[in-house]
């Protein structure tokens, strides 16, 4: 009789479980996949954070590298030197300036030449205790002492505004002078030292009626991808006195 009422009362009892059975599972299964949704999330601002530190980490190796590039630049290495960022670069017509993180505080100066791995980059014009405004060998104000690597022959680099171009002023047609002549600073001046990139000859034209040939220069620095500079301290360059008292006390 027992027996014959638990086979009766299965089915019902089956019919009032199942409801709870399925809640349960439902509720079980909305954890799990809930866990799951926010396991995906940690995975994928975990993995943003990873590339995030990915990308600092390559910015900082390239960083480096610019920075070693530049500390082997330095064809004169009697030569003081000190690295700089660049904060601001400005281009405007005929006007190619940059803003660096340098200034007096550091020993920085007028006129003081700046350059990069590559070549001259310009000369200091302004600075204050934290900061110096460079104007770069493009400016139409700037001119540059250089000689020819191949010939020997002295010349003048002039600036056209332009962060991509350069000239040479007043080269006779009949001088030797062809595209892909290196140009290089002659220390002429003092302002710049001797022995530095300044570019190469891109465009020799000659015109008879003329009697100068038109002569386009690209510039060896990379004016418009820098980050880092070099300031540097020609052997000949007057020691602002900041520095004369640290070498004062230094040879005390």
């Amino acid at each position: 009789m027992h027996a014959t009422l638990n086979s009766i009362s299965m089915p019902f009892k089956y019919i009032v479980d199942w409801p709870i059975k399925f809640g349960r599972y439902i509720f079980t299964s909305l954890s799990a996949n809930q866990a799951l949704i926010e396991q995906n999330t940690n995975l994928q601002a975990n993995n943003i954070l990873l590339e995030a530190k990915l990308q600092k980490f390559i910015d900082l190796e390239k960083e480096n590298k610019e920075l070693r590039a530049l500390l082997g630049s330095n064809p004169q290495p009697h030569e003081r030197i000190l690295a700089a960022q660049v904060l601001v670069i400005q281009a405007e017509p005929y006007l190619s300036q940059i803003v660096i993180d340098k200034g007096t505080k550091d020993g920085v100066y007028l006129n003081q030449p700046v350059i990069d791995a590559k070549g001259i980059v310009g000369q200091v014009i302004e600075t204050d205790a934290y900061t110096s405004r460079v104007m770069l060998v493009t400016d139409s104000r700037n001119a540059v002492p250089v000689r020819v690597v191949r010939t020997g022959m002295h010349a003048i680099t002039l600036g056209n505004g332009a962060l991509g171009t350069l000239s040479l002023a007043h080269i006779p047609i009949t001088l030797d002078i062809k595209e892909g002549d290196q140009l290089i600073s002659s220390g002429l001046g003092q302002r710049y030292p001797n022995g530095y990139p300044v570019g190469v000859v891109k465009r020799v034209s000659r015109e008879t009626d003329n009697d100068f040939a038109a002569v386009i220069v690209k510039p060896s620095a990379q004016l418009n991808h820098n980050r880092l500079v070099l300031l540097v301290w020609p052997k000949l360059a007057k020691l602002p006195e900041s520095d004369k008292e640290k070498s004062n006390d230094e040879s005390k």
